[in-house]
């Protein structure tokens, strides 16, 4: 049963900061990202520094900047996830959730709901074939770290 708190909580997630909505993906999974994390004369939304991941949630602004510090980051040797907004909350696990999978898997509990917040994510937008692909490909032992 859904509460009226359950509802103003969703409500303020999809209207709030989707910086902040991805930490409780974050949470979910166990990750604990530098948050603002500093790169030369760029910041990173979140970093994993030990392991030169950055993920950025893009500001839909500023496309050219966003680009432009991507690349500067990969051309230092990170790996940069770049997520928009919408994505976010669309489910808001999802960016914890994709993270998780790629790099950091080890509990098949936590990867069973990493699958299904990456699902829900995707169930919409996608045909049934489009979103066992995007399982498919996060999921494989390739993908992983």
């Amino acid at each position: 049963m859904i509460t009226k708190g359950d509802l103003l909580k969703n409500m303020s997630v999809r209207t709030g900061n989707p910086v902040d909505a991805c930490k409780t993906g974050f949470i979910k999974y166990g990750l604990d990202p530098e948050i603002n994390y500093p790169v030369d004369f760029f910041k990173i939304d979140f970093a994993f520094p030990d392991k030169k991941i950055g993920i950025s949630v893009d500001s839909g602004n500023g496309k050219d900047a966003d680009n432009r510090r991507c690349e500067y980051l990969r051309s230092k040797g990170w790996t940069v996830y770049r997520f928009m907004p919408k994505e976010i909350y669309t489910n808001k696990h999802v960016v914890g959730a994709y993270i998780y999978l790629k790099h950091f898997a080890k509990d098949d509990k936590k990867m069973r709901q990493a699958k299904n917040d990456i699902y829900l994510s995707v169930r919409h937008s996608l045909t049934d074939w489009q979103r066992d692909q995007v399982i498919n490909d996060i999921t494989s032992d390739k993908t992983r770290c």
